[in-house]
């Protein structure tokens, strides 16, 4: 029973929230939902709101002796201050619930008529609390998440549609919660994790052995779950590990066997119960289940690496830099029509319950199946999946989990949150399963590799954050410095110069090849690019048409080579972009200025040729001429003077012996005779 007193205050402020709702309502059009009022709004109202809680005649306080101790009156005050306080906070509260079921009932007894005018309402009574913790008494903050856990409860039975829309009221409403409510204490996060928690697990559906049902589970409101989580997400600090899954489980599910005749199909039904929920192998009752399990996992491995390989042979891993094109407008259409008719199926193949089925029906699923291994992204996804329980039960010997406890620098009190231990005959054949994927990895994906391996490391940072939440060199929280100052950048960079400073003397790539060190100083990326670097064929032409110009003026040898070699290099840049864009008309006028050259060169070779023996013609008549008056020792010489000159590429030697037999010919006789007397009368008559 409340108080006559309080229950006279609570009808009190909830007649000012109406009528401070109301005004604010006929005096703005605005949308609530997604625009924040201004606090002066609320003022006339947090007067009010002050002025009754002061005023408040409570009949719970206890008065103290005038005989006590300082202490006990103190002790007496502080008791007193705590029970205004509570029932002040009982008294708004009560006031802002009642408002908010009026609200609620009138709006589901007028069949939702006006959503409009509900859903600004319903946002502004959750300003005017935070106007109230603000500006009147901080102790009303509770207020404020009571009533959004009211709300939520009271429309999430509506409809979904209903409590998405009040949902982006939240959503805009994270800067105030972040800012000026929310200080990161045990009772808000509660309240926060209650209000969230009741909306995401009325969407799961279990079984009577506590299991989920997936087929149960209302897919089409993950959007809105997924609305909640982000929300929850973005308010909580990252370090806080409320409700995370440290438990390795996945719903505790997995497939019917399929009665088949290949042995590799079975086992890889079976493996997936280690991938649902591998922490319960651990369990002592399960472990002779584990090694069963663990020999299966190595059959599983053997057979997809040797089809894998197979696979990679004819066709070799992806580049994963490679950027595709974009597809054209046709094809994007198509594609958005075609997957939009596609259904929406929550979970894989192989966590799907089946009922009893006849064995027809097994053979076809079993078809199935091995048409889906067949395919590269199904095998891909089902050796990481090995890879990943491979090396959570490699980590959890107990050799590894004192090996990873030291090196977190962890206490002798702080245990690991896995309290399983695997035994050693199934930690070596985990082991040699990792190294098996590693090996064949290594050879045929590199890059797949390097993901799995820093997979594995970024699980055993998540491990030592659950497990002690310290960095394991500075014993600091993972998060304690959330915040870097300037003075912590110029220190960290300094730190980085001093260690890695920059070679500015001669050394190998500055002395030896300048041209790679150019390219080591320029600043590289696609946020340098200011725009395409295109090449112009006529600009260039025009280029080397103003090139022969200077060549023709210029008298300078050093500036006649540059000009030469600037435009030889422009000459082939512009065969070059020719080729590129047309190579059978490039090569055509290429070939034509090549056969028109050939011809202007023999045309000019002839001309050259004509122009010799036209001269040495005119030589040859002149001495022709000369030697009619000449004598004839005159004209022996003369013609030893032709031979000569025609034969000037012949050595001395065959000149010298050309004389000698000119001149024994013709001194011979009838008889064959020689006659020295004509040398000598040659002599004298030249002498």
């Amino acid at each position: 029973m409340v108080n006559g007193n309080l229950n006279e205050c609570i009808q009190s402020l909830s007649g000012i929230v109406q009528a401070t709702i109301e005004k604010v309502l006929q005096d703005n059009d605005k949308n609530f939902l997604f625009e924040i009022p201004d606090d002066s709004l609320f003022n006339n109202g947090n007067i009010q709101f002050k002025n009754l809680l002061e005023n408040i005649d409570l009949d719970y306080k206890v008065s103290s002796n005038d005989n006590a101790t300082d202490q006990v009156k103190s002790q007496v005050e502080i008791y007193n201050d705590n029970v205004d306080n509570k029932c002040k906070e009982f008294v708004v509260s009560s006031t802002f619930l009642n408002v908010i079921n009026a609200r609620v009932q009138a709006f589901v007894e007028s069949n939702m008529a006006d959503k409009t005018d509900f859903f600004n309402a319903i946002s502004l009574i959750l300003d005017f609390e935070v106007s109230l913790f603000l500006n009147v008494d901080p102790i009303l903050k509770q207020v404020f998440y009571d009533s959004i856990s009211k709300i939520t409860k009271l429309l999430f039975p509506i409809s979904t549609a209903i409590i998405e829309t009040f949902w982006s009221s939240l959503e805009t409403r994270v800067p105030i919660i972040l800012n000026k409510l929310y200080k990161n204490t045990p009772s808000e996060r509660m309240a926060l994790l209650e209000m969230c928690n009741y909306l995401t697990d009325n969407l799961i559906v279990k079984n009577k052995e506590g299991q989920r049902d997936s087929y149960k589970k209302d897919s089409f409101n993950d959007r809105f779950q997924a609305r909640v989580r982000f929300f929850i997400a973005g308010i909580l600090n990252f370090e806080d590990n409320t409700g995370l899954n440290k438990y390795f489980h996945v719903s505790n599910r997995a497939s019917s066997s399929i009665q088949t005749k290949d042995p590799y199909l079975e086992d890889l039904l079976e493996i997936q119960r280690l991938f649902n929920n591998p922490l319960q192998y651990l369990k002592r009752e399960n472990q002779k289940k584990l090694r069963v399990l663990a020999g299966k996992v190595a059959q599983v491995t053997k057979e997809l690496l040797i089809q894998e390989k197979i696979f990679r042979a004819s066709h070799p891993s992806w580049d994963q830099f490679l950027i595709s094109p974009p597809k054209s407008k046709a094809e994007r259409d198509y594609l958005i029509e075609k997957f939009s008719k596609s259904s929406y199926v929550p979970e894989n193949y192989f966590l799907s319950l089946f009922p009893k089925s006849d064995r027809k029906q097994q053979a076809q699923d079993a078809e199935m199946l091995d048409g889906i291994m067949r395919k590269p992204v199904a095998r891909m996804q089902c050796i990481q999946s090995i890879y990943i329980v491979a090396h959570f039960f490699s980590e959890l010997s107990l050799k590894n989990k004192n090996q990873f406890l030291n090196s977190i620098h962890a206490p002798p009190t702080i245990k690991h949150f896995v309290d399983g231990v695997s035994p050693d005959d199934v930690v070596s054949s985990f082991a040699s399963v990792k190294k098996d994927i590693m090996h064949t990895l290594r050879a045929i994906d590199s890059h797949w590799l390097f993901l799995l391996q820093h997979l594995t490391l970024s699980e055993k940072n998540w491990w030592s954050w659950l497990t002690y939440g310290k960095e394991s060199k500075t014993n600091k929280s993972f998060f304690f410095d959330k915040n870097l100052t300037l003075d912590d950048i110029h220190n960290v960079e300094n730190t980085f110069k001093s260690m890695y400073p920059y070679k500015d003397k001669k050394y190998f790539n500055t002395f030896v090849t300048p041209q790679v060190t150019r390219k080591m100083k320029i600043q590289r990326g696609l946020s340098q690019i200011q725009g395409a670097d295109v090449f112009s064929i006529n600009d260039s032409k025009f280029e080397i048409d103003s090139i022969d110009n200077e060549l023709s003026q210029t008298t300078d040898a050093n500036n006649r080579n540059e000009l030469l070699e600037k435009k030889s290099l422009l000459t082939w840049r512009v065969l070059r972009e020719q080729r590129s864009s047309d190579w059978l008309k490039a090569t055509q006028a290429l070939r034509a200025q090549a056969v028109l050259d050939q011809e202007m060169k023999a045309d000019s070779d002839r001309q050259e040729v004509d122009s010799q023996d036209d001269a040495k013609s005119q030589k040859r008549s002149s001495i022709d001429s000369e030697e009619k008056e000449l004598p004839v020792t005159k004209r022996i010489r003369l013609d030893e003077q032709n031979i000569g000159e025609n034969s000037g590429n012949e050595p001395e030697e065959n000149s010298q012996n050309l004389e000698i037999n000119e001149a024994i010919d013709s001194n011979k006789d009838s008889n064959g005779e020689n006659h020295d007397a004509v040398d000598v009368d040659i002599k004298d008559h030249d002498m």
